[in-house]
């Protein structure tokens, strides 16, 4: 026994499986062998039995169990619920005890099965299984804890194998097959024993980095290979079966192997190709696919290279940029890219900067913008043209020599050739008949299409006699009206006869036309005759100036209609819209108000009551600047009344400076409205009065309250709660209100007939916070207040404290004065000029 304890070590050699019906109060140990702490080994076998503390035993009373052919019933009645530890080991009884029913003495040794605590155990048992146990001992949970199979000690371990001899006398025996040994310094090494009884290194892990070596190499038929910490192949040869094979089996399949070769590079070899290379990386990270001498980071041949999908093409850096890095979004001409889409090749490089088609449509070469044809070792720089049917070139569009462009043919030579200083033209062959530049069947003397026809010079222009004329001479000093002459000077167009009797400039100085008498304009097919008028901006014809009908004329907007017309009998005028200046009424009703003023003046300034009634589709009153609205004593009307029509517009629309509102005494209010007042900046003013019908007296009275004002953007929440039987409740507030506030304070008031203290044991967080009371079933009022930090506010804090700006430091001018301070007749942080 003491050698076993010396060679072996301790566990489960065979079976002894442990089972449990659930919530059963036993377990089934099966028939087989452990080796004990001190080497001895325990047999359960099938017609033995067992010595056993349980049922109501204890280690000095033990008693015994059957073995049978599915093993033993160990009860686990009479345990405490907890978990125990199922062991095994020798015991050697010398007494009376019972066997299999009978009573007998002597001397007894069997297998020990015991449940212990984990206080219990002394590290001698061999550990079947972990236990849980419930009430009355049923079986709760099984695990298998420590449990560990027996296994074996040595430094060396010998590997054998059968040996048959043949011959005059044959024999059987065995030989070293392999040997498995530990060496000092934590290596382990397998070596194999060849048929001449020589060994051989087959496998080495060394045991201060874990790394295996492997001198023959490895060959895996199937399945994976994992290896976290890497495989590394070594080699003082070169070529395909000095490093890594991949091979398939299957019929039709190849063997590929890697390695590193004696020239320094990587190679992807295939074997049954004569082991050529389809892949190679050299020494400076050049790859070759095809080649053996990478010229360049990736050179390919035999093949064209192919790229395809959604996202296919070549992308290339530009050479003169101070890095080949590849930029993701690049500018126009940092990185250039082919790519092929909807029937073309394109180069790309912040757009399409050339496409090539099939030539079907006339696509053949399509540059969205200039191209240059520079001379080679030509004579000239140009493009050819062939016709298909013929063959050849016919035709060049081109450079003559360094300042002369024109048209070339092979026959004709230069028939028509510019001068690129002066422009002047020159025709080698002349003109006949009818003369047709861009067009084929020329109508004309002299018929031009596809480009203007131009004239310069002291005395250029273009003349033509009157018609009604009884010749079409030309008339060198003609009368008004005999002959016609359309020339430029002075940087207008001009249409003389006798004088300039119009004239057409750029727009610049406001003379795009001018008519140096009068001009008419008469009805055509049109509703009425007038102009138009276009702003360069909007696009689109904006406003008219005409007859409405054939007694009135006035002004037409495309949004407003008819909004000033004047009856031509009577000088009676008409408006539903003014552009003008100040506007003083004591009432003015109409459909749309737009006032403009001069920059330092107010847009509108307004004595007594102004009433706005907004137009179907428009804002009753729009001001881009100050308005400045002032009430008389006594009237009792309100200053500014805005009354919009249509839904989803609004009624005043203010964008520049402030709205100055002057209330005298006994008017009502300095500015009423009917809905909600929006801003979409903070809304300053002096107090935030809210004012309703008084609830007892709505008839004659008025209530009044204040906002509760603060120095910074406070909200708050508030409400009651009653705690439960423990004294808590948990108060779930509106999901935005993380989102919008932070900084959170909380005021906690219990209502109850005795002292009760409120605490908040748990802040607010995910929408809700939890409050205790020192006493059940407590009514709280709560009150939660913090400060808004959403978006808008984030980026318009509330400063409570400001300079006021320079204009406005002021001896004497107060946002709101002392009260033994005068008030002055105009709001100095709100004046107007």
């Amino acid at each position: 026994m003491a050698a076993n304890s010396a060679l072996h070590i301790s566990g489960v050699a065979d079976g002894l499986r442990v089972s449990a019906a659930t919530d059963a109060a036993e377990v089934k140990i099966s028939p087989g062998t452990a080796l004990d702490s001190q080497g001895r080994v325990v047999v359960v076998a099938e017609g033995g039995v067992v010595v056993t503390d349980a049922p109501g035993g204890t280690a000095e009373e033990p008693h015994t169990l059957p073995v049978r052919a599915e093993g033993v019933a160990l009860p686990t009645t009479g345990r405490e619920p907890g978990d125990y530890r199922l062991t095994v080991s020798w015991r050697e009884i010398e007494g009376s005890f019972e066997v299999l029913g009978t009573q007998q003495s002597g001397l007894l040794q069997a297998p020990w099965l015991r449940l212990v605590t984990a206080a219990e155990s002394t590290g001698q048992q061999v550990l079947l299984a972990q236990l849980t146990l419930g009430t009355g001992g049923v079986v709760k949970g099984v695990g298998v804890g420590s449990r560990r199979a027996a296994g074996v000690t040595a430094e060396s371990l010998e590997l054998r194998r059968p040996l048959l001899e043949s011959g005059a006398v044959p024999s059987v025996g065995q030989v070293t097959a392999a040997s498995l040994a530990a060496r000092p310094g934590g290596d382990v090494e397998l070596n194999v024993v060849s048929a001449d009884g020589s060994g051989q290194l087959a496998l080495a892990v060394d045991g201060a980095n874990r790394k295996v070596r492997i001198p023959a190499g490895v060959e895996v038929d199937s399945g994976p290979v994992d290896c976290s910490g890497g495989i590394r192949v070594s080699s003082t040869a070169s070529g395909f079966d000095t490093g890594l094979q991949l091979r398939n089996t299957a019929s039709g399949s190849r063997t590929y192997g890697m390695y590193a070769g004696a020239d320094g590079g990587w190679h992807l070899a295939d074997k049954d190709a004569a082991s050529r290379d389809r892949l190679l990386v050299d020494q400076a990270g050049n790859v070759a696919i095809g080649s053996a001498q990478p010229k360049r980071s990736l050179h390919v041949e035999g093949t064209e290279v192919h790229s395809g999908g959604s996202a296919g093409g070549f992308s290339f850096a530009d050479r003169t940029a101070s890095s080949g890095a590849f930029v993701e979004n690049p500018t126009a001409g940092q990185r250039w890219r082919w790519y092929a889409q909807g029937g073309h090749a394109r180069l790309w490089s912040g757009t399409d900067q050339i496409a090539i088609g099939t030539g079907n449509d006339g696509d053949a070469l399509d540059v969205p913008r200039r191209m240059r044809v520079r001379q080679g070792n030509d004579l000239s720089a140009g493009i050819w043209f062939r016709q298909q049917s013929s063959g050849t070139d016919n035709g060049l569009v081109g450079m003559q020599d360094a300042g002369h462009i024109g048209l070339y043919g092979p026959t004709a030579g230069w028939g028509l050739v510019m001068d690129t200083a002066s422009g002047k033209v020159r025709l080698s062959a002349g003109l006949e008949g009818n003369v047709a530049i861009g067009s084929a069947q020329p109508k004309r003397s002299l018929h031009v299409e596809g480009t203007e026809v131009h004239s310069g010079g002291s005395a250029g222009g273009f003349s033509f006699a009157d018609r009604t004329a009884s010749s079409g001479a030309f008339v060198e000093n003609p009368t008004a009206g005999q002959r016609w002459v359309w020339y430029a000077q002075g940087g207008h167009a001009r249409l003389w006869s006798g004088t300039d009797q119009i004239a057409i400039g750029t727009g610049n100085n406001g003379d795009a036309l001018d008519v140096p008498r009068r001009m008419r304009v008469r009805q055509g097919n049109d509703l009425s005759a007038g102009i138009w008028f276009r702003q360069q901006s909007s696009g689109t014809d904006n406003g008219f100036v005409g007859m409405q009908d054939n007694t009135h004329v006035g002004f037409w907007g495309s949004g407003a209609d008819w909004g000033l017309s004047m009856d031509t009998t009577n000088g009676k005028v008409r408006t539903n819209s003014l552009e003008t200046g100040p506007l003083n009424a004591g009432r003015v009703d109409t459909t749309y108000v737009n006032t403009v003023s001069s920059p330092g003046y107010l847009a509108e300034s307004v004595g007594g009551h102004l009433s706005v009634e907004g137009h179907v589709g428009y804002y009753a009153l729009s001001v881009l600047g100050t308005a400045d609205l002032k009430n008389h004593a006594g009237y009792g009307y309100t200053v500014l009344n805005l009354t919009q029509q249509t839904p989803g517009y609004v009624a005043l629309d203010v964008n520049g400076g402030p709205i100055v509102v002057r209330r005298s005494e006994g008017s009502s209010y300095s500015i009423w409205a009917a809905q909600a007042v929006y801003s979409n900046q903070a809304l300053v003013s002096r107090d935030h009065i809210v004012t309703v019908d008084h609830p007892l007296d709505p008839a004659n009275k008025t209530l009044s309250h204040s906002a509760v004002q603060a120095p910074d953007m406070t909200t708050q929440y508030d409400g009651t709660v009653v705690t439960d039987e423990r004294g808590e409740a948990t108060v779930n507030l509106p999901t935005y209100v993380e989102a919008f506030s932070r900084d959170f304070r909380y005021q906690l008031t219990p209502i109850a007939d005795r002292p009760v203290v409120a605490t908040v044991v748990r802040e607010l967080r995910e929408g809700s916070f939890t409050l205790r009371t020192d006493a059940p079933a407590t009514k709280v009022c709560w009150q939660v207040s913090g400060k808004r930090h959403d978006a808008w506010a984030r980026e318009n804090r509330l400063v409570a404290e400001a300079d006021k700006p320079g204009e406005e430091q002021k001896a004497g001018e107060f946002a709101m004065p002392p009260a033994t301070t005068p008030m002055p007749a105009t709001t100095p942080d709100m004046r107007g000029r």
